[in-house]
């Protein structure tokens, strides 16, 4: 409903009723943004889904599919995961410092003790990798990023799945050997 006030004449003013059909141009908005949010969540389920259901997606196995944009899995030190992350155009996998209740500075630290052998693991793993200390986060990532994400043709996931799949599995076998050698700090020593 809509109210106005009108005159005529000299009157005083009178309210005017109006009676609207239909959603107001918010309300589609809203409608419209709901919509979205619930088709993004669904098509990122359907990704991971197919995704963890590849025979060779062996290291994440033990992971059931969701509507977040990543999953990830625990390396052999607490606190670093080794992750896929999806979204509309793109997709990535990474090595993730964070968490374990280690400060950032401790974080920092292991990932300048991993930079320091990013040329072997790069070698290792085939190509070039990103490396972001996220200065002023605690948390810190390595990750090599890839074209198509889930607003993708979905003619086009197994491919694009192919590819991330197969640099997950490069990725842990490049890092493997340096995150057995860390120097983790005391308060992280595994028990």
């Amino acid at each position: 409903m809509k109210v106005e006030a009108v005159r005529i004449g000299g009157s005083p003013p009178a309210p005017l009723l109006t009676l609207i059909v239909g959603p107001s141009a918010e309300t589609e908005a809203v409608s419209r943004t709901n919509r979205d949010f619930a088709e993004r969540h669904e098509l990122r389920l359907q990704w991971w889904t197919q995704l963890l259901a590849r025979p060779d997606a062996t290291l994440h196995r033990n992971i059931s599919p969701r509507q977040s944009n990543s999953i990830s899995t625990a390396s052999s030190i607490p606190g670093i995961a080794l992750g896929y992350v999806i979204t509309q155009k793109s997709c990535w996998v990474e090595v993730y410092v964070s968490g374990g209740g280690r400060a950032e500075a401790d974080n920092n630290a292991i990932f300048d003790q991993l930079l320091a052998h990013s040329q072997e693991i790069e070698i290792a793993f085939g190509a070039a990798l990103e490396w972001q200390r996220l200065d002023g986060q605690i948390a810190c990532r390595i990750r090599c990023v890839m074209p198509g994400g889930f607003r993708s043709a979905p003619q086009d996931w197994e491919q694009i799945q192919e590819q991330q799949v197969a640099a997950m599995n490069r990725l842990n076998e490049a890092f493997r050997p340096f995150l057995r050698a860390l120097r983790v700090p005391r308060a992280m020593d595994p028990a």
